[in-house]
């Protein structure tokens, strides 16, 4: 640890070192370049203006001028006319030149008077420092001044920009010896500050080797010996009894917090911290589950912006006078029924409030549970309610007169029977259902011919349905293949279904027992009518014990109202599922899917599920 201490300290210096040196680097050579190029600049404009001042008064003789002249200066030498067409130049051929009045430098010179560049020539092939000048003085010609002023006019000098290039690394080459002097100057600065910086680090290496046993002894519990007695050694005395403290601390805060965490992942109920201000500072997984959050989601989040639950943040505001405040309500987007208590954390004054902690107790369930026990003694009480009533008035007629008419009496005595067999069948019904939600049924699955089932199934019904005027159908193909299920408790199935169908069925209609394989193999039984129907809106709640689509439609045909609550467990309990459809006035497709499964002689424990498809099938 050491050794990186002064290895990091020693390249941190070395890094800070050549930052400096190539910063200056940069910086000189930036001045010196552009220094250079100034005054290389001033040099091609002086000798331009000498160029201009010479200029033959001949314009046949301006090539041989700039060719001879060129040569001698070692630069490049153009003359330009005022519409940019190149008159003379010292290197290359006029007629292979274009029009130079786009040029930057000739731009540049036209408004300014001298124009400056350096670009790559397109005619040459290589960088060059451009510098042009307009001529604004032209000297006149020979005859114009032979003649004199009477003579004819004089003719103006065609040249109107003088422009002198010279190859970049010919103005750049005193630059190379420059950087070389400066250079060396630099790198010997430099290696004296890198050899400071070494001793430094070695220095702080060796302290810091010192450091790091005294907080090894001191993490042992052990009392470090200071290597040297200098202004160091009361740190690590410090430091030893630092660390022997914070580990104690530590230890404790480590076991509390795993202690806590196993408390609260344990939990039934949800746990939400907030800040006086309402930022969520914990989250348990049960409540992240509640609030339909992804795990973490609620970090750096305020609890308004998780939940928009009114009810909640009135609580949190009951909380933040009163000592608790407690009520239930619905919780978006699951719409489960919660239980929610709220207290304040309070801060070492007693006034002082720190946030809240809330806690969450999905009681959907139980909500649920109560209102079924609650419906059901409803139900329950009106349905032995009706029948008992009947013959309680049969008993007292007969008490009080009938028994003196034999033939009223008989009536009397026919109707009380009759509603004794509707009571049976309620309580017969409800051991049954009972037994099938207990997962007490037995049930024997073997190989089952399904033709014969249904034709057993008819032959109980058929008298009730020709006397509603209904005709029972069945329609299976002759390969249909057997289903795998209890003999008995599948003709209670269809027994439950055909006679429902016939109760719903107008005369005239039908009902019609078929047979479909699905793709997925599940293998079902339809039991289709052109009855009445059933409303969208009541299809989801069928199947439910004493749920009735219409108040009184049940009963007045003498049904229980368990019947489809049978038929649903006994399904589920074969591990298939029931799916009903329905259209008012054109009838209703129930269907029992069961899958193929293997024959067996012990109970099926496999739990099925019940699916509800609005419009028809």
């Amino acid at each position: 640890m050491a050794h990186a201490f002064g290895g990091r300290v020693a390249a941190l210096t070395l890094v800070v070192v050549a930052l400096t040196v190539a910063a200056v680097a940069a910086g000189a050579a930036l001045l010196v370049t552009g220094t250079l190029h100034d005054a290389v600049a001033r040099r091609l404009e002086a000798e331009a203006r000498f160029v201009a001042a010479a200029l033959p008064r001949d314009p046949a003789e301006l090539r041989s001028f700039v060719r001879t002249l060129g040569g001698r200066l070692d630069e490049r030498i153009t003359l330009v006319s005022a519409d940019g067409r190149v008159l003379a130049d010292s290197q290359l051929d006029v007629g292979l030149l274009d029009n130079h009045a786009d040029r930057p430098e000739i731009v540049e010179a036209r408004t300014r008077g001298v124009g400056i560049a350096r670009r790559r020539s397109a005619s040459v092939g290589r960088p060059l420092l451009y510098v042009a000048i307009r001529v604004d003085h032209v000297p006149a010609p020979r005859a114009a001044a032979a003649t004199g002023p009477s003579s004819s006019p004089v003719r103006e000098h065609p040249v109107a920009y003088v422009r002198l290039a010279l190859p970049v690394d010919r103005a750049e080459a005193p630059i190379g010896r420059l950087r070389l002097a400066l250079g060396t100057g630099l790198v010997a600065g430099a290696a004296a500050a890198v050899a400071a910086a070494v001793l430094a680090s070695r220095w702080l290496r060796r302290r810091a080797e010192g450091l790091a046993v005294a907080a090894e002894l001191a993490s042992r519990g052990r009392a470090p010996a200071a290597p040297r007695g200098d202004e160091l050694e009361p740190v690590e005395r410090a430091l030893a009894d630092a660390a022997a403290h914070l580990g104690t601390h530590l230890a404790a805060l480590a076991e509390q917090r795993r202690r806590v965490e196993a408390i609260i992942d344990s939990m039934d109920e949800g746990l939400i911290v907030v800040t006086a201000g309402g930022e969520v500072l914990l989250m348990n997984a049960v409540a992240e589950r509640m609030l339909d959050l992804p795990p973490e989601a609620w970090r750096g989040r305020t609890l308004i912006e998780l939940t928009r639950a009114p009810e909640l943040h009135a609580l949190l505001a009951r909380a933040g006078t009163e000592r608790r405040a407690s009520g239930e309500m619905r919780l978006a987007p699951r719409e489960a029924e919660v239980a929610v208590s709220v207290a304040p954390l309070r801060g070492e004054a007693p006034a002082e409030a720190l946030g809240h902690v809330v806690v969450l107790r999905d009681v959907t369930r139980l909500k649920r549970l109560e209102r079924m026990r609650t419906d059901f003694v409803a139900n329950v009480s009106h349905e032995l309610k009706t029948p008992l009533a009947a013959i309680r008035a049969a008993l007292e007629t007969l008490h009080d007169w009938a028994l003196e008419d034999p033939a009223g009496a008989r009536r009397w005595v026919a109707m009380s029977l009759a509603h004794a067999e509707r009571l049976q069948r309620l309580i017969d019904d409800l051991l049954v259902l009972s037994d099938l939600e207990l997962r007490q049924v037995r049930l024997v699955k073997r190989p089952v011919d399904l033709a014969s089932v249904v034709d057993e199934t008819f032959g109980l019904l058929a008298a009730k349905a020709a006397e509603r005027g209904v005709t029972l159908v069945k329609s299976l193909p002759p390969d249909f293949p057997p289903l795998v299920a209890d003999r008995n408790r599948l003709i209670q199935i269809l027994v439950n279904l055909v006679d429902n169908a016939v109760k719903f069925t107008r005369p005239g209609g039908t009902v019609t027992v078929s047979g479909e394989t699905r793709p997925d193999g599940m293998r079902g039984v339809v039991v289709a009518d052109t009855g009445i129907g059933v409303p969208k809106a009541d299809l989801p709640r069928l199947g439910e014990r004493f749920y009735r689509v219409e108040k009184g439609r049940s009963r007045d045909a003498g049904g229980t109202g368990l019947g489809l609550a049978i038929v649903k467990h006994l399904v589920q309990a074969h591990g298939g599922r029931l799916e009903i459809s329905s259209e008012v006035g054109r009838g209703t497709t129930v269907r029992v899917l069961l899958p193929p499964g293997d024959a067996e002689g012990s109970p099926d424990r496999e739990r099925g599920q019940m699916s509800v498809s609005k419009g028809r099938a």
